[in-house]
């Protein structure tokens, strides 16, 4: 890894980033200069799911399922060029913003991806552009035929274990809806907070509505309590 200028990719949830302190960038430094590397920067991508497709629509009016990840996606563009032409890259003090960047550097395969397709993504980047994307715990090699078939079955069963997790959430909210137990989240318009109690005030705005169910919901009745969402005119009425 000699003379490659790596820079870190802080993925979602990681389990060590903590930009306070700086304790995970001085690991991460550590680790990218004990293989002959310069640290020079960072892709940050919080609040981002490395998992969940979103719809996406296509040019010709069809429809995909896609994870969205623009810095992940931002970092690879970047590897392929040799410089932050992404917008997503935060130099360290010091560093020059259009750097030389030809290495990446994640906590372990999990906090890369868990998507097969953006694994495949990353596979070419190492594989056809010889950029390097490492990890600090030793369970990633994309450089080797078979550290990129142990990736892939890793990545699989990541994936199969989120979306395990997401069923399993979806049958307890079902569950809950069935025995009539609120879930989290914004109270609905027309109850109190505990989602339990009716708001008389509210829920006649809602019985209004319901009577008008071509008519529109004003500014005027709109979020007339803080944390409400405001109710449609064709859905069910609080206190029918």
């Amino acid at each position: 890894m000699s003379s490659i200028r790596s820079v870190v990719l802080a993925v979602l949830r990681s389990p060590v980033w903590t930009s306070t302190t700086g304790t995970s960038r001085r690991s991460f430094a550590g680790h990218v200069e004990s293989r002959g590397g310069n640290y020079v920067g960072t892709y940050d991508e919080p609040d981002t799911s490395a998992w969940k497709k979103k719809r996406v629509k296509q040019p010709d009016g069809t429809t995909v399922y896609r994870v969205i990840r623009p810095v992940f996606e931002g970092s690879l563009k970047d590897l392929k060029n040799g410089s932050p032409v992404s917008g997503h890259f935060t130099p360290l003090d010091g560093i020059d913003p259009h750097t030389a960047v030809n290495g990446l550097i994640v906590y372990d395969v999990d906090r890369l991806t868990r998507d097969n397709r953006h694994l495949e993504d990353a596979i070419e980047v190492v594989q056809y552009f010889h950029r390097p994307i490492l990890d600090i715990r030793g369970s990633l090699d994309l450089l080797t035929d078979n550290g990129r078939q142990a990736a892939r079955h890793i990545v699989a069963v990541h994936n199969g274990a989120s979306a395990a997790t997401s069923r399993r959430l979806k049958d307890s909210h079902a569950s809950r809806a069935v025995r009539g137990i609120p879930v989290g989240g914004n109270r609905p318009f027309g109850w109190a907070d505990d989602k339990r109690t009716i708001i008389e005030e509210e829920a006649e705005q809602i019985r209004q509505a319901a009577k008008h169910p071509g008519g529109h919901w004003t500014g005027h009745h709109r979020g007339t309590r803080k944390g409400s969402a405001p109710p449609k005119a064709t859905h069910g009425v609080a206190g029918r």
